[in-house]
């Protein structure tokens, strides 16, 4: 069940009923009041159980462009290293060393501190070996 409705029909309900009460025997008032009530009870009916359920979001998928995602890592500092060897770690396992232990944190630690030039040639270094292997 669906309340989509809000205050407003509610309301309306509520309003028209008092109204009728308070009318009593005062047809001339009481029976419109009353139609209104019934009315506004009726949408409320049809507006909760009348209408198809609602639609769950669905998954949207968004395809990430891995050229962006290396270019980002490498402006990331010490994180975007750590994710830069991830990835050449995933590249060397999927063509070369498909057995390659997972880089330890240490490694991880001491890759993080390298400086920039440093860390450039380890990663130049890493990706001659990974072409001369293919």
């Amino acid at each position: 069940m669906r309340f989509p409705f809000g205050w407003k029909l509610p309301l309306v309900a509520a309003l028209a009923i008092g109204v009728a009460f308070w009318a009593g025997t005062n047809f001339v008032i009481s029976v419109p009041a009353a139609a209104v009530a019934v009315g506004a009870a009726g949408l409320l009916l049809v507006e909760a159980w009348g209408g198809p359920p609602p639609r769950p979001p669905g998954s949207r998928t968004v395809t990430v462009n891995p050229r962006a995602l290396a270019r980002d890592a490498f402006r990331a500092g010490r994180i975007g290293r750590e994710m830069v060897v991830e990835m050449l770690d995933r590249l060397e396992r999927s063509g070369s060393n498909p057995l390659l232990a997972a880089t330890s944190t240490a490694e991880f630690d001491r890759i993080g501190h390298l400086s920039r030039g440093e860390f450039r040639e380890y990663v130049r270094t890493r990706l001659d070996e990974l072409e001369r292997r293919s």
